[in-house]
């Protein structure tokens, strides 16, 4: 049986009609690109080989221009869409990284309704149809001041408390917001998306001038590539050193330490322990999505016993 290339939805062997929505204005876009994997530098390519640097600076980044139901590259241009090809680099299962962060995307959407930009897996044309991530661009005014300034300031953050108290100054609805940004926090621990806070929280304009947290993008389970102890996000949650018992005790985060977090940036104690057991009750729906998605039996099996392994700790209240 055939899936879509985007929300697994059996049937298609391309993209669903609400995926062709989402990605492509309704448009009959095939899942398989007319050219292939774009050339790389041969420095870049060597120095991505042999070094070891975080996850996310592995991943290139291409952009893409749609034309009715074509796509090509559009160099320096910002494009209509972002285009992730398999990394390069001395890490396991690079060439399922791909599906690996279209598989974490649509966890975080149909599984935990968190919103994220829309994104599908596509294929070059090649002998081996090297898969790669696509998803849309999200801004439609890429130099808006406001915006600028928050992804400045962002960039100094050390902490996602640092984060929410940034968002305060920029959004004027804040509350719900950092509600939003605590889901996305558990879901980025849960599913070992490491260094997120350098990558995927940014801001996008309402149509009533306002600013909200902009859908989620560059969601991907690090450690199915680095290892679950090569990164430590463990010092992440707070401004300052932690002092909570259960990090002190066990040597990593849980529940206590999300439900502190949450009441440092104004959630409220009910809504926090609410959201929080949402993150813990979803097994079933994971396991299933998993098993649709993309990747290799034997990264199927790793990223459920890093999921069930974060899982686990989130559920300790000492």
């Amino acid at each position: 049986m055939t899936h879509c290339k985007g929300c697994f939805k059996p049937g298609p062997a391309d993209y669903c009609p609400n995926c062709r929505k989402e990605l492509f204005d309704g448009k009959r876009v095939s899942a398989y690109l007319p050219f292939p994997p774009p050339p790389r530098n041969e420095k870049d390519f060597l120095l991505r080989s042999i070094m070891r640097p975080s996850l996310p600076r592995l991943i290139l980044k291409y952009s893409l221009q749609q034309n009715e139901t074509d796509l090509s590259l559009s160099g320096d241009e910002p494009g209509t869409h972002i285009l992730k090809p398999i990394p390069s680099g001395n890490y396991a299962h690079l060439n399922m990284a791909p599906a690996n962060e279209h598989l974490t995307m649509q966890l975080a959407t149909q599984a935990f309704k968190i919103p994220v930009v829309p994104n599908a897996l596509i294929y070059f044309q090649n002998a081996s149809g090297e898969p790669a991530n696509i998803s849309r661009r999200i801004y439609t005014d890429v130099t808006d001041p406001v915006k600028e300034k928050f992804d400045d300031e962002y960039k100094a953050a050390t902490s996602y408390e640092d984060v929410a108290f940034l968002m305060q100054r920029y959004i004027a609805a804040y509350k719900p917001q950092a509600e939003r940004l605590f889901a996305l926090v558990v879901f980025n621990y849960l599913f070992s998306n490491w260094g997120a806070q350098y990558q995927n929280i940014s801001l996008v304009k309402t149509e009533y001038g306002d600013y909200l947290l902009s859908p989620a993008y560059d969601i991907i389970c690090s450690a199915l590539h680095t290892g679950p102890n090569y990164e430590n996000l463990e010092n992440s949650l707070y401004s300052g050193d932690t002092t909570s018992g259960g990090f002190n005790r066990y040597g990593y985060h849980t529940g206590t330490e999300f439900l502190e977090f949450a009441s440092r940036i104004g959630i409220l104690p009910k809504r926090a322990q609410n959201i929080l057991a949402a993150f813990t009750k979803n097994e079933i729906t994971v396991s299933y999505l998993v098993k649709l998605s993309f990747l290799n039996e034997e990264c199927k099996r790793s990223y459920l016993d890093l999921y069930r392994e974060k899982r686990d700790r989130l559920l300790i209240y000492q």
